[in-house]
Parts: structure tokens; sequence; C-alpha cells
């Protein structure tokens, strides 16, 4: 079943649209009424698993200004105040959904939150240095076995079929190519971009099988526009958007919502939204004064 996007902030509120079908309640002997919020992808979501993982400076956020302007302490979020798994949380009335490796969340009661700054689709994509979707599947089991333990078998299931699962993947896999990575010698860019698609689509249906039925994803942004994407570019000679890698994104963002579609042709109950977040930024870089935003020149 596809859910029709106008504009970014339909994805919260279809998500808060799911999540508030049933009442929030902190007691764990009624399941049946509960539900939870599970949070997959990069440093968009990202609530400071990196602080948790041996990895450089440049794949943490526990530093400032990040989270100067709402926490007023770095709390490992690449932003100066909240994230939209945040603001999604708010909305539904849940508390904010902890970092899964944080060594104090331990209940998930109302949910987790596995996002990795740098991970991506694919376990080649900074390998070592961050969280792949992979990986944040497989703690996504153990999380789920420790549910089914509580809970049993048919509580778990329908707490997890009652959940939804956001997702924002695929930016880091489309910013490698251009980091000095050879791989379109070796496949062609609608190759690439299959491989990145089909490695999300299949946690899909892993979750799936666990009784997750409620997907929400947001597209993957126009990376050519990045301002350190755009200081690579002008080491070249240039300070304006990058197109190649946002081609490559355009082609993800393109293909996404077709392989969604055909989850949801084959597997019963299946729903899903895509929020597009590359129109929704794109307009804002294009018409900034619209916006009451203003350019940021690049010079240095």
């Amino acid at each position: 079943m596809k859910i029709p996007n106008l504009h970014f902030l339909f994805l919260i509120f279809t998500a808060v649209f799911f999540i508030a079908q049933s009442s929030l309640i902190d007691d764990v002997s009624s399941p049946e009424k509960r539900l939870a919020f599970f949070i997959f992808g990069d440093s968009l979501f990202d609530p400071g698993n990196n602080n948790f993982i041996n990895t450089t400076e440049d794949f943490r956020a526990n530093f400032t200004p990040y989270g100067e302007s709402f926490f007023k302490t770095p709390t490992g979020r690449f932003s100066d105040g909240r994230l939209v798994p945040d603001f999604v949380a708010e909305y539904a009335n849940l508390p904010l959904i902890p970092a899964y490796l944080d060594p104090h969340n331990k209940r998930y009661i109302h949910g987790v939150n596995f996002a990795s700054g740098g991970g991506g689709a694919l376990v080649e994509t900074h390998r070592g240095f961050a969280i792949d979707i992979e990986t944040q599947l497989r703690y996504f089991k153990k999380v789920e076995r420790s549910i089914r333990k509580k809970l049993g078998d048919w509580r778990a299931y329908n707490l997890f079929s009652n959940s939804v699962y956001l997702f924002s993947i695929g930016g880091n896999d489309y910013i490698v190519p251009f980091e000095g990575s050879p791989i379109f010698d070796k496949y062609t860019e609608r190759e690439y971009v299959n491989m990145v698609i089909g490695n999300a689509t299949a946690v899909l249906e892993e979750i799936y099988k666990k009784g997750g039925r409620k997907f929400a994803f947001v597209a993957v942004p126009p990376l050519g526009c990045l301002p350190h994407i755009r200081l690579v570019k002008k080491a070249g000679g240039h300070g304006s958007c990058w197109d190649e890698p946002s081609a490559l994104v355009r082609l993800h963002n393109k293909l996404l919502p077709g392989a969604l579609q055909k989850l949801a042709d084959k597997l019963q109950g299946f729903k899903y939204t895509v929020g597009d977040t590359y129109t929704m930024l794109q307009n804002r870089i294009d018409n900034p004064s619209k916006y009451d935003l203003r350019h940021i020149d690049l010079e240095v």
C-alpha cells in the first residue's frame, strides 16, 4: 500500500498517524495496546550511537557546537538541536528514542534508534568507521529476541506489527564514489543504485518477518549541494553544487518507490511512505529568500 506524499512534513505526520493508532502506556503487562518506534540509518537520524564505537572524530558529534541550541551539550546528534525522529517522537507523545548502543538503554519500552553517522546500505561504505544497515538489522534482531522473551511470541509480534520503522539510508553510499572509490570501474551507476536499494529492501523484508508492517523513508537529499561536497569541487576551481553526486541520488530517489511498491505488492499489509527531502532542500537552495534564508558564501 503506497501512502501519497506531498511534502517532507507529510512523512512526520504519517508516522505520527501510525503511532497514534493505539494508546501509549507504560504498563508492559498490556503490550496489545503498545507500539514502538524503531529508527535506522545515518547521521540524519543518529542520536549518539557513534559515541560508543571505535571511530574517528569525523564520524562523531560529541563536541561543540553540536547540541548547543536545545540540549545545551553535545549528545552525538549531528545537529545543534534535535533530529527528525526526535520531533516525530514528541508529536506522538513518546520520549526521545535512545541510541541502541547507549549502555543506559536496556528496556526498549518505546523503541530504539540504531542509526549511525556515516552508515550506509553497503557493508563497504565507511567500513570500520560507522554501523552499516546490515549490522543495524542484527541489532534489531537482538532487541526483537529480548522483547519476545519478555512478552511471548504473540504479544511481541503484535507489538512489532503495530510499530513504525523509520529509515534514512543511501546518502553515504553515494558520497563514497566521489571520495576516491573506484566503484564505477566495476559497476554502472544503475547497477550500483540497485545494489544500495536491494540491500535496504532486504532489511525491510527481514523486519517484516518479525511483524513489521509500517515503514517510512526519507529520500536522499541533493548531496552535490552539501557544503563539504561543494568544497571538494571548489578545490578543482569551483564552489557551486556538484551535479554528479546529485544525479546519482536522483536515480536512487526515482527507483526507490518502485522497489517499495514491489514489496507492498508481495507482502500483505506492508505500508510505506517516502518523504521527499530532495525536493524540499533543493527548493530552499534554489530559492532561499522564499524561505527567509540566505546564501552563504563558500569563499575562504
